[in-house]
C-alpha cells in the first residue's frame, strides 16, 4: 500500500520545528541561575553596536531569530529580543511601552542622580570584570601586536572619549582594519581596545553625573561703599594716633565686609590724612599688596610716645562745659590708654579726677 506523500506531512513537521525554535529561545530556570554576562546579552545599544557584524548574526541565528539584513536591524532585533527576555514577569514586552519607560528614565535623571550613579558604578564594575578576563586571555589572542601597536590604541581611545560619541553610537557600523581583526578573538567577543572604550565611556558618564551633583555656588561679588568704608576712623599719622590700633580697626572692618586684600587696601588708603596721605602719595602707592603695605605702613607711623607727650597730652585733655561727666571719662580713658607704661587703676582714677575743675 502507498504511503501519503507531498504536503500532508508538512504542517506538522512546521509546527514541530516552530516548537523546537521556540524552546531554544525560552531560557530554562536552570540557565537563568547560571547566567554569564555576555556582550550580546546586554540591553545597552553601545554594548551590542561595538560588536561585529558577523557575531550579532551567530547569537542571532542561536536563538532562531532572522539574522540577515544591515548592522544596524540586528542590533534593534537583538536589543528587543534582550529586553524581552531579562523584563520581569508580568511587564510588557512591546517595543513602544520599552521606549515611553526609557523617555521617562531619561527625564528623571537630573531628579534622581544618585540612582544613575548607582547604575553607572554597576555597568563599570561589569565592564571591569569583563576587562580582567580579557587580559587574562590577551598573549593567545595578541601575540603578534607589539608594544608600540598598543600603546597607540590606548592613546586613540583616551582621545576617543574626551571627544564624545563615536561611530558606533549612531547607528554607523565601526569600520574594519587588519588591527582591529587581529585584536577580536576568534569567537566574535570584542577586542580589549572595544571594551575599554566602553569602559572609559561609562566613567566619563559617572564622572559626568558627580559634578552636576557637586557644582559649586557662584561666587558672591563683594564690593566697598562709601557707608562701610566711613566705619574706618581717619588717621593723619600724628604721635597721639596709635597706627597699630588703626591697622586693627580696618582689618576688623573688611573681616565684617568680606573684602578682598586689594580691596582692603584701597578703602584704606582713602582713609589716611595729612602727613599718613602724603606718605601713601609718595612712598606707600609702590606696594601692591595689603600685608607689604602694612608692614611698611607701622613701621613708619607706628611709635610710643614719650612719658613727657603722654603727660602733655593728658594734661591738655580737661572736661569741657559742653560735654557730660560720662563723655569726659571715655575720652580721657581713651587718652590714658597711650601711657607708653602700664598704669594702674588708681593712678588712672587720678588722671581722670585732675581735669575735673
Amino acid at each position: 500500500m502507498a504511503q501519503p506523500t507531498g504536503s500532508a506531512e508538512e504542517p506538522p513537521v512546521h509546527v514541530e520545528r516552530e516548537d523546537i525554535t521556540e524552546r531554544t529561545r525560552t531560557p530554562s530556570v536552570s540557565s537563568e541561575s547560571t547566567f554569564i554576562w555576555s556582550p550580546a546579552k546586554s540591553t545597552d545599544r553601545h554594548v551590542l553596536s561595538a560588536l561585529k557584524k558577523q557575531r550579532l548574526a551567530d547569537e542571532l541565528r542561536t536563538r532562531g531569530l532572522p539574522c540577515t539584513g544591515r548592522k544596524d536591524d540586528l542590533v534593534n532585533r537583538l536589543l528587543d529580543d534582550n529586553t524581552g527576555l531579562q523584563a520581569p514577569p508580568g511587564s510588557s514586552d512591546s517595543t513602544t511601552s520599552q521606549g515611553e519607560t526609557d523617555c521617562g528614565g531619561h527625564g528623571e535623571a537630573d531628579s534622581k542622580a544618585p540612582a544613575a550613579i548607582d547604575m553607572l558604578r554597576a555597568e563599570v564594575d561589569e565592564l571591569r570584570r569583563f576587562l580582567t578576563q580579557q587580559r587574562h586571555e590577551l598573549p593567545t589572542r595578541t601575540g603578534h601586536e607589539t608594544a608600540s601597536q598598543r600603546h597607540e590604541g590606548v592613546r586613540a581611545l583616551a582621545a576617543a572619549a574626551t571627544q564624545g560619541p563615536t561611530d558606533a553610537d549612531h547607528g554607523i557600523p565601526p569600520q574594519s582594519s587588519p588591527q582591529n581583526d587581529a585584536s577580536t578573538s576568534p569567537e566574535g567577543t570584542p577586542s580589549l581596545n572595544e571594551v575599554m572604550a566602553m569602559f572609559a565611556r561609562a566613567q566619563l558618564q559617572m564622572t559626568e553625573a558627580l559634578t552636576r551633583m557637586s557644582a559649586p555656588a557662584s561666587p558672591v561679588l563683594i564690593q566697598s561703599t562709601n557707608d562701610t568704608a566711613s566705619a574706618i576712623p581717619e588717621y593723619d599719622g600724628s604721635a597721639q594716633r596709635n597706627a597699630l590700633t588703626w591697622i586693627s580697626q580696618v582689618e576688623r572692618v573688611a573681616a565684617l565686609a568680606h573684602w578682598s586684600p586689594s580691596l582692603t587696601l584701597v578703602t584704606a588708603a582713602t582713609r589716611l590724612q595729612r602727613a599718613a596721605k602724603d606718605w601713601h602719595s609718595s612712598y606707600g602707592i609702590a606696594y601692591e599688596t595689603w600685608d607689604t603695605w602694612k608692614q611698611a605702613f607701622t613701621a613708619r607711623f607706628d611709635r610710643k610716645l614719650t612719658m613727657q607727650e603722654f603727660l602733655d597730652l593728658q594734661a591738655a585733655r580737661a572736661l569741657r562745659s559742653s560735654e557730660t561727666l560720662v563723655e569726659y571719662m571715655y575720652s580721657k580713658n581713651a587718652i590714658l590708654d597711650k601711657s607708653p607704661y602700664p598704669l594702674a587703676n588708681e593712678e588712672r582714677i587720678s588722671l581722670i579726677l585732675s581735669g575735673i575743675n
